[in-house]
């Protein structure tokens, strides 16, 4: 069987509401929506009448994004400040920057 074949042929790992809460995902029922609509959250998938999963693999996706977001955003944070700190030494020293 070709490799993309038996990938196919393995389900994904479905979880509900409560192993999103145990995940540490603690957004509202609404609120996921909103997310869900807006194509920052994974879609969950409807198994028929009021139940809902998402595949788990996006859900680890979805928080691996936000904590490289996270991350680059204190580098970026970190060198506005190192270059804000810097001016305003040489301003104080009267030296130009160049």
């Amino acid at each position: 069987m070709p490799l993309n074949a038996q990938a196919a042929a393995v389900p994904p790992v479905l979880i509900d509401f409560a192993e999103l809460k145990r995940l540490g995902i603690t957004f509202s029922r609404p609120y996921l929506r909103e997310l869900e609509a807006a194509g920052k959250f994974p879609r969950r998938l409807s198994l028929g009448g009021r139940k809902v999963q998402w595949v788990y693999a996006e859900v680890m996706s979805f928080v691996a994004r936000r904590v490289a977001e996270r991350d680059t955003s204190a580098a970026e944070r970190s060198t506005a400040v190192r270059t804000a700190v810097r001016a305003a030494v040489m301003a104080r020293h009267g030296v130009e920057a160049g």
